[in-house]
């Protein structure tokens, strides 16, 4: 049985800004059971994603720039190629 994104993905969506409290972000992601929520502008268009692991990566390293560490884009990676439109969280 062949499944796409719409057999999974959510349909009751939240959107945060960037100005979203940090704890407002931990208290979505568990109230609403999810690992990732869009980031949107003034006018709701989406400019990022942030993820559990965005989350745990800040908290492992406060200090740090944005970026990921080279050794955390390959922790726990499956050998799979990511898909053309994946690019690395710059902000």
């Amino acid at each position: 049985m062949r499944r796409n994104v719409s057999d999974v993905m959510t349909t009751d969506v939240v959107c945060v800004s960037r100005e979203t409290p940090y704890k407002e972000l931990v208290r979505l992601l568990v109230g609403r059971r999810v690992s990732a929520l869009p980031v949107v502008d003034d006018r709701h268009h989406v400019v990022g994603v942030v993820s559990e692991a965005d989350l745990l990566l800040k908290q492992s390293f406060p200090h740090k720039p944005r970026r990921l560490p080279c050794w955390w884009a390959g922790a726990g990676a499956s050998s799979a190629p990511r898909p053309a439109a994946w690019s690395p969280p710059t902000s």
